[in-house]
């Protein structure tokens, strides 16, 4: 019997009891651990139900989750507990549950916001959530390494929370204000919103920790909130798409854009590839880098392959990471430049290898930055003081890794004094034109009006849009290009009202090998994006659903191309072969 270890269990069984009476648990979910020493932990072990735990039931482990002469197993997700104890000296509990209100936030995708409440504020911070592995795998760890050590309490997506303590009443309070907290929100949402603090009343909150002696770690909750201060240009200008971090894959959250700024490492080319698809990072150039990295992510632990195995898995990998969204070129032509560096090299380990894919990822990165400000450096001369410019979707910053497409010859405009005005068309279904683009335009200081799609005929009608300028994520070899959904609507109406038409995009999204439009393939989403808006459905259970994610504009409605080599002009068969044949 180890020193404390009477204690311990008689504290773990009054903690199980509390956990399935508060119904953060059930049957047999949920596990519990005291730390002994630096090398001992005393956990629940598999298969008993919370209610019936007794004292002779915990079982004691190693810091490798081995049993300390016992033949019964611990609960399967004891490495998180090792995790935090391995981290956190100051941690003695952890307490793994799963508590369905704060559960039903992952499920919907939606933020657990616990940036409401002065108690929680002061208590938990914001509620950090991390993507759920197999228990059994390697991956569960490392995904929540970096958040355990920043924060005592975890969300594990769609499956649980994770809260530490000094105490197992430490760590309780946590779990009983993270369910409190998810309760109020779900109350307040259906009460018609829940409006958050201001950056400054969130930061004298954080100050009364101390005072109210509150230990262990909180994230602050201030980036994301609208508190009615606008940042100057260059704190705008530091929120990006895509960041590589100490060999870390970061990725800005765009689904939670324009009311939360949210950063996610990257651990797994599983979450890469969800990522994309799920729209977390958007943009042809900005899912071309994602891609490019996430073979990097995807191979750091092939380094003892020897060349041919290794080539083998990242073609594997380019190939699955190509097929989360098919219709962007710039996806495709990252990743396969990136096998095409490895298998030109003269590389023969896979650490070789790793180090050589690593630095064409960042060449594309860095290239992608060119490329963007080159655009604006052609596109500028088009915008002239007065004008107003109709764009559609996010061929933004957010949408490259800066300047952005469309929007590039805009902030160099800006940054000229150039006056001028920005209508962004909200693009449904999934409104990137007034999440995204309305929002990044309006830091950088530019004068922009957010309008429903229909409203873009009346714009025109009224005089007020001088200049069309919009993103592609494909143009095929006679100048059709592939768009957000709306883009030939847009394109049919400029014509009509002799409005320009540009299309910006750099020379990765030119494809000379797709002959015209109707070989380009093209996404079909969800139909729930549709039916849906926000959380409230809005058409008929049942109903049938179109949702394509793209349209093609024909050639002959396109004025020109800008691009980083030039502004390109009919005819699109003849000049982008002269422009781009051999790039």
């Amino acid at each position: 019997m180890l020193p404390g270890e009477n204690n311990a269990r008689a504290e773990i069984v009054r903690y199980s009891h509390k956990v399935h009476a508060a119904g953060f648990v059930c049957a047999t979910d949920g596990n519990l651990t005291v730390r002994l020493d630096d090398n001992h932990v005393l956990i629940t072990p598999s298969g008993i139900r919370k209610e019936d735990m007794t004292e002779a039931d915990p079982i004691v482990i190693d810091m490798n989750g081995d049993p300390i002469d016992d033949t019964r197993r611990p609960s399967t997700e004891y490495k998180i507990h090792l995790e935090a104890y391995r981290q956190r000296p100051d941690v003695r509990a952890v307490i793994h549950a799963h508590p369905p209100k704060a559960i039903a936030f992952t499920i919907a995708e939606a933020p657990l916001d616990t940036c409401m409440l002065p108690e929680v504020v002061v208590g938990l911070g914001r509620v950090p959530v991390a993507p759920y592995a197999t228990p059994s795998t390697e991956a569960l760890p490392d995904s929540m390494r970096k958040l355990i050590h920043s924060t005592d309490v975890v969300m594990l997506a769609r499956h649980g929370s994770v809260t530490v303590g000094k105490t197992l009443s430490d760590a309780f309070a946590k779990l009983e204000k993270l369910e409190r907290s998810a309760e109020i929100l779900i109350a307040a949402q259906s009460l018609g919103g829940a409006k958050p603090f201001s950056r400054d009343r969130l930061e004298e909150l954080h100050g009364l920790r101390g005072f109210y002696g509150v230990s262990g770690r909180a994230l602050p909750c201030v980036d994301g909130l609208d508190d009615g201060r606008r940042p100057d240009d260059q704190e705008a200008r530091s929120v990006r798409s895509i960041e590589w971090e100490d060999g870390r894959l970061i990725l800005l959250d765009q689904t939670q854009l324009p009311n939360h700024v949210v950063r996610e490492e990257q651990t797994s080319v599983e979450q890469v590839w969800d990522s994309i698809k799920k729209l977390k990072v958007r943009g042809a150039p900005a899912i071309g880098v994602a891609g490019a990295y996430g073979l990097v992510v995807a191979m750091r632990e092939n380094t003892a392959l020897e060349r041919e195995p290794f080539l083998a898995a990242l073609r594997d990998a380019a190939a699955y990471l190509s097929s989360s969204r098919p219709t962007a070129v710039n996806l495709s032509w990252a990743v396969n430049r990136v096998v095409a560096a490895a298998q030109r090299s003269g590389a023969s380990s896979g650490a070789e290898l790793l180090e050589l894919i690593t630095a064409e990822a960042r060449h594309i990165h860095e290239e992608d930055i060119e490329l963007c400000r080159s655009i604006g450096v052609h596109g500028v001369p088009l915008i002239q003081d007065g004008m107003g410019i109709l764009t559609h979707c996010n061929a933004g910053r957010l949408a490259t890794s800066d300047y952005g497409t469309a929007t590039a010859p805009m902030y160099l405009a800006h940054e000229r004094g150039v006056s001028f005005s920005v209508y962004s068309d909200e693009s449904r279904p999934l409104l990137q034109g007034s999440r995204l683009t309305a929002w990044e335009l309006q830091q950088a200081g530019i004068d922009v009006y957010t309008i429903t799609d229909n409203m873009a005929a009346a714009m025109m009608q009224q005089g007020l849009i001088h200049l069309v300028i919009v993103g592609t994520d494909r143009v095929a070899a006679n100048g059709d290009v592939a768009n957000k959904i709306g883009t030939l609507g847009v394109a049919i109406l400029a014509k009509h009202f002799n409005i320009p038409f540009y299309v910006a995009c750099p020379s990765s999204t030119v494809d000379l090998g797709t002959e015209t439009g109707r070989e380009i393939e093209i996404e079909e989403r969800d139909a729930e994006e549709v039916t849906s808006f926000g959380a409230r459905r809005t058409a008929p259970v049942g109903i049938k659903v179109r949702n394509p994610a793209f349209d093609v504009t024909p050639h002959e409605l396109v004025t020109a191309l800008i691009t980083d080599r030039g502004i390109v002009r009919p005819p699109y068969g003849q000049t982008l072969r002269e422009l781009f044949g051999a790039k």
